[in-house]
């Protein structure tokens, strides 16, 4: 198992690395799943930057559950930074929970990956990239 980065210019380029090899990995345009946290805004910052870098067209989709009255804020906090990045975003607006069956979280992890594939099919993006935490 690889060392742990011990700090955050370790943690910068181990990111910047990973995006890196992802954009370099396949062809065409990359989405990124963006919920405006701080995992997947690290993960758009270091994927617009190697964008640019390599000349591959990055856009990101942020999906609004609208599960929690804090996150009506959230579809505009993230329009104004895709623009100060100068990336393209598509927000996607779930209509009101009607899980059928299933649990708040899974309903709205089914509607949030149907709407990232439809997106991605969108633009043409044969990769998307998602921002996970080990911890």
């Amino acid at each position: 198992m690889p060392a742990r980065p011990s700090g955050l210019a370790e943690v910068g380029e181990g990111v910047r690395n990973a995006v890196l090899n992802a954009l370099r990995s396949g062809q065409g345009a990359v989405l990124v799943a963006w919920s405006g946290g701080l995992d997947s805004t690290v993960l758009l910052h270091a994927t617009a930057a190697a964008g640019r870098e390599l000349g591959v067209p990055v856009s990101a989709i942020h999906v609004h559950h609208g599960l929690q009255p804090a996150a009506r804020a959230w579809p505009e906090h993230c329009r104004q930074l895709a623009d100060r990045l100068g990336v393209s975003l598509a927000v996607v607006d779930l209509p009101p929970a009607q899980p059928a069956g299933l649990g708040l979280e899974a309903w709205a992890r089914r509607e949030r990956y149907a709407a990232i594939a439809a997106q991605a099919r969108r633009v043409g993006a044969g990769r998307v990239l998602v921002a996970h935490h080990a911890d």
